[in-house]
């Protein structure tokens, strides 16, 4: 299983050879919680005053995905008109992913999602999943690995 290092910097999640997204992914573990992810995608930590972003990308395939985690994240749906709604449940926790398109010159996809760190801690910190993609497919391929996202039997899982 793999956890995030302690600084800032880009490595890459797992390698693996450009086949299917859907073929080749590996756990990632962010605050107790297991996000399986592409193993093609780079990881990125970007770290700021009282929030973490992780990001994992692929320029290749045109596709980001972004971890949001803290307390008051910018939620880019609220600027697009245009949004689809639909429910999730994330480990148990109601959800509800925010869909549009957009792209200047290539058409981009579109989705945000925001769910509770860990409900029993106050004052309470959210994740923000948010995911830019090529192609519709990839998009969805995303959000079901998403939903899938299990809170770690272990609360071994903290920095690696």
């Amino acid at each position: 299983m793999l956890g995030r290092g302690d600084k800032p910097g880009g490595y890459p999640v797992e390698l693996a050879h450009p086949i299917e997204l859907k073929r080749q992914s590996c756990n990632l573990t962010i605050r107790g919680w297991q996000f399986e992810v592409p193993a093609l995608l780079t990881q990125k930590v970007t770290a700021g005053p009282d929030f973490t972003v992780t990001y994992l990308c692929s320029n290749e395939r045109k596709l980001t995905v972004g971890i949001y985690e803290g307390m008051h994240p910018q939620q880019f749906a609220d600027q697009k008109s245009e949004v689809a709604h639909e429910q999730a449940v994330i480990d148990g926790q109601a959800a509800s992913w925010a869909l549009w398109t957009g792209g200047d010159t290539n058409k981009e996809y579109h989705a945000e999602l925001l769910f509770v760190i860990d409900p029993s801690v106050e004052p309470e910190e959210v994740f923000h999943i948010f995911i830019t993609a090529s192609t519709r497919e990839e998009l969805s391929m995303i959000r079901e690995a998403v939903s899938r996202a299990r809170k770690a039997k272990s609360e071994q899982t903290r920095w690696k």
